[in-house]
């Protein structure tokens, strides 16, 4: 049998290791993609929602006189509808002067510098809509939130392969190596891209002798009679995961002395690229669709 080594815990693993498992990987990559692409239209409508409520506030109402100052086409519409507009105004209340922003579907019939009637929530001004409008830039109200969803779920795959990459971390840096046999295997199918991978059970034993079973899933059955070693956390049993030793595909290798040692490719910037992509796409999306 094949003697491995491995350099007892805790060992030292390069930070460039631990980003490049929590980043990389394709599961990280259609997370931002996807986290980017939904956070466009959550741009788009989220900051025309009527959050305040203004627009379901039943009243009574207190009026006041007001005159249009602009009349924008904001080129935006829901459902295949007429395009929203919207509408600056200013009116004074209680001999103060105050500006004022509404929006209504189609274009209004009003002109710029025309007076027209404004109705507020008594007490306070920020409220005030010309009469027939509404404060919300959609009349969707909150139905719209499911926007959010193309958000969330991309980031979700993204923190998911974080968390993955950072108990492959630990291990790393913390586990303890036990060889395993495999007990019993399953075939599955992916159901997003119909591949086929296998769930493996594999018993081992910890440092105490005890028997353990864990399951891993591979896209591969190793070979009859491979040894199979996994590392596994001495607190957290039930943390345990496949350990190739110096895998191609691995982004790290074991040293002569058993120390884990990252591989060239884990100094790529480019695997800091998706999420500095991200985080300047809101900035910009901000700028565009709040800002200005």
């Amino acid at each position: 049998m094949q003697t491995v080594m491995l350099a007892p815990p805790p060992r030292a693993i390069a930070p460039a290791l631990a980003w490049y498992l929590c980043l990389s990987g394709c599961l990280a990559l259609f997370g931002w993609l996807f986290a980017s692409f939904g956070s466009l239209f959550c741009w788009i409508f989220l900051p025309g929602l009527d959050f305040r409520g203004w627009d379901r506030y039943p009243g009574p109402w207190e009026d006041a006189q007001g005159r249009v100052t602009a009349i924008v086409n904001t080129r935006m519409s829901v459902n295949e509808g007429p395009q929203i507009h919207q509408i600056e105004f200013s009116f004074e209340k209680d001999g103060r002067a105050y500006q004022g922003r509404c929006y209504t579907d189609g274009e209004p019939n009003l002109q710029v510098g025309q007076e027209q009637s404004v109705a507020m929530i008594p007490g306070q001004p920020a409220s005030a809509r010309l009469v027939g409008t509404r404060h919300g830039k959609t009349s969707e109200g909150f139905a719209i939130l499911f926007v959010l969803l193309f958000p969330v779920i991309g980031l979700a795959l993204v923190i998911g392969n974080a968390v993955a990459g950072r108990r492959m971390a630990l291990l790393l840096a913390e586990g303890l190596l036990a060889e395993g046999r495999i007990v019993a295997q399953t075939v599955n199918t992916d159901s997003d891209s119909n591949q086929t991978y296998y769930t493996l059970s594999i018993l081992y034993h910890d440092a105490a002798g005890t028997p353990r079973t864990t399951a891993v899933r591979v896209n591969t059955v190793p070979a009859a009679g491979k040894q199979l070693y996994l590392l596994y956390h001495p607190t957290r049993p039930n943390l345990a995961r496949l350990f190739e030793f110096n895998g191609d595909k691995e982004p790290y290798y074991v040293s002569a002395d058993g120390d884990i040692v990252a591989r060239k490719k884990v100094f790529n910037p480019l695997i800091y690229l998706p999420p500095l992509v991200f985080i300047a796409l809101q900035v910009l999306f901000c700028d565009i669709f709040v800002m200005h």
